[in-house]
């Protein structure tokens, strides 16, 4: 998806501020749609000041990117037979 390419790239350009700036976007995606977990994951890695300590963290934001796109596709699929 867009977002692991985004980060995944900026992982291998080791670039710190681009991939914090991804975090911050989808933190805020997130927010809106009310999915606190994937949030909070994007705060933890935005707060991080080495590509080192960032790396193991995108799992995490990954994990919950996950989650939160299966329970908006329940949800969605609940919509339709109301």
């Amino acid at each position: 998806d867009w977002s692991s390419d985004v980060c995944s790239s900026d992982l291998e350009a080791n670039d710190l501020p681009a991939a914090q700036a991804v975090a911050h976007t989808l933190k805020s995606s997130a927010l809106l749609l009310g999915a606190a977990p994937l949030a909070r994951a994007c705060e933890i890695l935005m707060q991080l000041d080495e590509m080192e300590l960032v790396r193991p963290k995108i799992d995490d934001v990954l994990q919950q990117a996950t989650g939160a796109a299966r329970w908006f596709q329940i949800w969605l699929a609940n919509q339709t037979h109301r």
